[in-house]
């Protein structure tokens, strides 16, 4: 819908203000008919869900 649209948004121009070392950073982020695309640093060492399932 149009308002979860809208809060999306403000999510991630919340999260794009946000500098923190153990928060991964938004670089930029895209609005068009098709949808809603994010671009977020590179986190290198592998997958977040294959660490935590091995502690």
């Amino acid at each position: 819908s149009s308002n979860s649209r809208e809060d999306l948004l403000v999510e991630i121009k919340i999260q794009a203000s946000l500098d923190h070392p153990n928060i991964v950073r938004i670089i930029e982020s895209f609005d068009n008919k098709t949808g809603i695309f994010v671009v977020m640093e590179l986190c290198s060492g592998g997958d977040l869900e294959k660490k935590l399932r091995t502690q």
